[in-house]
């Protein structure tokens, strides 16, 4: 498994999809990536696998499926259900939190949160909408949920953020 998430990454790599600074983090991330993979998979060759594991086997094809699932949901930036992203994976709901967790190192519904905060942020700092509107664009209901989870994924609320820039944003 760990030369198919190796060859993975490399693949990661060849495409760099940023520029710049946010380049060189992406690349080293994805080198550390590598690095982590490759010692985990000698460390635990050794290791029999227990009798009490029902560890799910992951084909190739699923690597790419998961990887595909992982971009849509880093592209997409909008609010995705688990129902949707097992279609789009063509995966069941084990092999999908599963292969997440094996490869990213995180679930499905942690990287859409993700996702999300980043792109709250993003649009915070674009200052074209206020933080009702951007709550309203990146899914939460209700503007409190979105200020608590912002704050909870940053340590700021989404109006100390505003103030930290010396913008002004009405809420």
């Amino acid at each position: 498994m760990a030369n198919y998430r190796t060859l993975f990454l490399a693949k990661e790599i060849y495409s760099l999809p940023f520029e710049g600074e946010l380049n060189n983090l992406y690349l080293r991330s994805k080198v550390y990536e590598i690095i982590h993979n490759e010692f985990y998979s000698l460390i635990n060759t050794n290791k029999l696998p227990s009798s009490s594991s029902h560890e799910i086997l992951l084909r190739k094809d699923d690597f790419e499926a998961l990887h595909n699932t992982r971009n849509f949901i880093i592209e997409n930036k909008k609010n995705l259900c688990i129902k949707e992203l097992i279609k789009k994976a063509s995966v069941n709901k084990n092999k999908l939190r599963y292969g997440f967790k094996e490869l990213f190192n995180t679930t499905p519904g942690n990287l859409v949160f993700e996702v999300k905060m980043h792109e709250a942020k993003s649009l915070l700092e674009a200052r074209e909408l206020n933080i009702t509107e951007i709550s309203d664009a990146i899914g939460y209901k209700y503007v409190q949920s979105f200020s608590y989870a912002f704050k909870k994924y940053f340590g700021i609320t989404p109006s100390e953020f505003i103030k930290s820039k010396k913008g002004t944003l009405s809420d």
